[in-house]
């Protein structure tokens, strides 16, 4: 399959001065419905999302590491290891962040779809 390129999800991700998107990015893949990216949990925490470059990865034009389109997806899924971290008292196995901008919600903090794909993904970890 021909996914959006690392550089192309960094900048949407990180910004246009992260120098390190590349090793942030431990995994790119796709389920049915969304991209789904893994990061590692600093990184996690440094996500500073630019909607138009998100939709423009969720699109496809242009962003495959030879320039050409990508497949065209819903969303982007991030997600990684939780690393120790608690939620209201429980420790959770990984951590998401939800985008879909070209379906008008710029981030989703409750996506049960989405989940569908990671709790697969992270049990096969």
């Amino acid at each position: 399959s021909n996914l959006a390129s690392n550089g192309a999800i960094s900048e949407a991700l990180f910004g246009e001065d992260e120098e390190d998107g590349d090793e942030n990015i431990l995994f790119v893949g796709r389920n049915r419905l969304d991209l789904m990216v893994e990061v590692t949990p600093e990184a996690f925490a440094s996500i500073q999302p630019d909607m138009a470059k998100l939709a423009a990865v969720s699109d496809g034009k242009g962003v495959a590491d030879d320039g050409s389109d990508a497949e065209p997806v819903r969303g982007v899924v991030v997600t990684a290891a939780a690393a120790g971290q608690t939620f209201a008292g429980s420790a959770p196995d990984f951590i998401s962040r939800c985008f879909f901008p070209n379906i008008g919600v710029d981030e989703d903090p409750v996506t049960g779809s989405a989940h569908c794909g990671l709790a697969p993904y992270w049990a096969a970890q």
